[in-house]
C-alpha cells in the first residue's frame, strides 16, 4: 500500500485560467479551494477513527491522501473477504472462442477480415489451482468459481490461427466487482496508518498550504497584468474571512495535539 499526501495546489488553481476568466472569477476559485482544503483537514483531524466504519475511514482519508494498493494488498483483502488463501494473479487461456473482425490501416488502405479469437482471463487464484498453458474448459472454470478458488479480474481476447484444443462457444463469466470492496480497503488502511501518523501529515499539509498562500499573495508584486489585482482580491478576502480564523486555529490545535 502506498499513501501519498495530496498536493496543495492553491497557487495553480488560482492563476490557471488567468487571461481567460475574469479576475473576480479567479479570486473565487482561490476562495472555494481554500475553504475545501481547510474543511477537509478539520474533518480528518476531528474524526474518531474508532467510531468510523472501514468504508467511512477509506472515504475520509481519500480527502488528504492518494491511496494505491499493490498486488499483495489485493490478495490479502480478497483472501479475508472470501475466506480463501489467494496467493497469485495469473493470465489463463480458455477453450472459448468466437469469430470476430480484425482491422488494419485506415482511409483508402483500410482492410478487414474475419478472425477467430480465443478468450483469456486475468485471475487471482488459490495455491491448489494449477496454472499451465492448457486452456481451461467452461466446466472447469465454473467449478473453480463456485469454490471461489479463482476470481476473474478481467477478460480479453487473443487472435489465433490454429486450434489445438476442443473449442467451446463463448459464455459470459462474472468479473470481480471492485466497488464492493471499499470496506476491505478501509480495513487494510487501519493496519498501515494510525491517527498519530495522520495528524503528522495534517501538520505538513498546513505548512504546505502556508507556502501556497504566501505564493498567491506575492502576486501583488508581480509586473504582469492581472496578477496583482487577483492576488489583492484574494488577500483582502482572506484577511477578513472566517477561513483565516479557522486556518490559524487549526495550526494551533495541531501543535497542541502533537504534545498530548
Amino acid at each position: 500500500m502506498d499513501l501519498e499526501r495530496i498536493d496543495i495546489s492553491l497557487q495553480e488553481k488560482t492563476f490557471e485560467n488567468i487571461y481567460r476568466d475574469s479576475n473576480k472569477e479567479n479570486a473565487q476559485k482561490f476562495k472555494l479551494y481554500l475553504k475545501t482544503i481547510i474543511s477537509d483537514i478539520k474533518e480528518v483531524m476531528d474524526a474518531d477513527f474508532n467510531l468510523l466504519s472501514d468504508q467511512e475511514l477509506y472515504i475520509l482519508l481519500n480527502k488528504i491522501y492518494n491511496i494505491s494498493f499493490d498486488e499483495d494488498d489485493y490478495l490479502k483483502m480478497l483472501s479475508e473477504k472470501y475466506k480463501k488463501n489467494y496467493v497469485c494473479s495469473a493470465n489463463i487461456a480458455t477453450t472459448m472462442t468466437f469469430q470476430g473482425i480484425k482491422t488494419e490501416g485506415q482511409g483508402k488502405t483500410f482492410d478487414y477480415w474475419s478472425q477467430l479469437f480465443q478468450v483469456h482471463f486475468k485471475i487471482i487464484a488459490t495455491q491448489d489451482v494449477k496454472i499451465t498453458d492448457k486452456p481451461f474448459t467452461k466446466n472447469e472454470l465454473k467449478k473453480l468459481i463456485e469454490n471461489k478458488s479463482i476470481l476473474i479480474l478481467s477478460e480479453y481476447e487473443i487472435p489465433i490461427e490454429e486450434i489445438t484444443f476442443e473449442k467451446e462457444e463463448y459464455e459470459n463469466f462474472p468479473l470481480l466487482a471492485w466497488i464492493d470492496n471499499v470496506r476491505c480497503y478501509g480495513k487494510l488502511l487501519r493496519q498501515h496508518i494510525s491517527k498519530k501518523d495522520v495528524l503528522k501529515d495534517l501538520r505538513i499539509l498546513l505548512y504546505e498550504l502556508e507556502i501556497e498562500l504566501n505564493s498567491v499573495f506575492q502576486g501583488e508584486n508581480a509586473t504582469c497584468v492581472d496578477y496583482p489585482e487577483i492576488a489583492g482580491l484574494c488577500k483582502e478576502w482572506f484577511d477578513k474571512s472566517e477561513v483565516k480564523k479557522e486556518y490559524l486555529w487549526l495550526k494551533r490545535e495541531l501543535i497542541l495535539r502533537k504534545k498530548r
